[in-house]
């Protein structure tokens, strides 16, 4: 009789709807078959230490709750043969829409039974690793200000509320940002650079975009007012990404970027360094499981 996989749960606690869910989770997992380490330790931030704690006897790491979670597992998996297994239970899920994880514990669960994994890409900025999205200017300023019971009580609403609130208060930036040889300087309101196919709350940057290809997309947006904003979401869903537009889209494996004056970024949705900003992807470096093979579409 074959031995049952082992597989240590994090789940985070803080994760939105993770009170009521909780309980469904485990025997998920055991209906799949996996004989799971389960502690008490409910703080992304403690995760890593648990993995390396217990990564001689397990096949795997399980982590519930939002894009940050499965990013502080992550961290202590780079380069490790020890696959990562996502239940999604947060706010916007954009590795799991990435990567075509199913959005319920059931059917994540499954996706981690059947044991299919892939080594996928990680992104890194000044040394900080993110799996999925990376951000100056209006993300970063809402992500400090929006209150934590928010985000789990209201979700992407939250942020929308927030944003809209602040917006008369950012101010524009300037950027020089050099890639494939290449230098390029505008003015930006927002910057967003993307690890995988989705940011926001489901919205894709590039309908070509993977977790696999080696490749980062970046995309800039000037407006000088929340209706402007409003007039720019066609262009963008167009993918008429004009500069005269105030709309700026590329693409390349490092981004090195500058601003006037100095901003702080975020990653994944915490507020992790500031400009000057080299992005680069790091290769492969994270086994995940999947729900199929990806495609290198790029």
């Amino acid at each position: 009789m074959a031995r049952m996989k082992r597989a240590l749960l994090l789940i985070n606690g803080g994760a939105r709807q993770t009170k009521e869910l909780r309980e469904k989770i485990a025997p998920a997992l055991r209906n799949v078959g996996l004989d799971l380490i389960e502690t008490s330790e409910s703080n992304p931030g403690h995760f890593a230490e648990l993995i390396n704690r217990f990564a001689d006897k397990i096949d795997m790491v399980i982590t519930a709750g939002g894009d940050g979670t499965s990013l502080c597992a992550a961290k202590a998996l780079l380069g490790k043969a020890i696959p990562l297994g996502v239940i999604p239970l947060g706010t916007a899920n954009n590795l799991a829409r990435t990567l075509e994880i199913p959005l319920t514990i059931e059917g994540a669960a499954q996706v981690i039974g059947h044991g299919h994994s892939q080594k996928v890409d990680v992104a890194q900025v000044n040394g900080n690793p993110f799996l999925n999205v990376s951000g100056m200017g209006l993300s970063t300023q809402v992500n400090k200000i929006v209150p934590a019971n928010h985000k789990k009580r209201w979700g992407l609403w939250a942020y929308v509320a927030y944003s809209f609130s602040f917006l008369h208060r950012t101010k524009y930036f300037k950027a020089k940002v050099e890639c494939n040889g290449e230098t390029h300087s505008f003015k930006s309101r927002q910057i967003t650079i993307c690890n995988g196919k989705f940011y926001g709350s489901g919205i894709s940057i590039a309908p070509d975009a993977s977790a696999n290809d080696g490749l980062l997309d970046l995309f800039s947006a000037h407006f000088t007012s929340g209706w402007r904003v409003f007039s720019l979401i066609p262009l963008y869903l167009l993918k008429k990404h004009s500069p005269d537009k105030g709309l700026h889209l590329l693409r390349a494996p490092r981004f090195t970027i500058t601003t006037v004056p100095q901003i702080n970024l975020d990653t994944d949705g915490e507020v992790t360094s500031q400009t000057p900003a080299t992005y680069e992807v790091l290769n492969e470096r994270l086994t995940i499981f999947t729900p199929k093979p990806l495609d290198k579409q790029k």
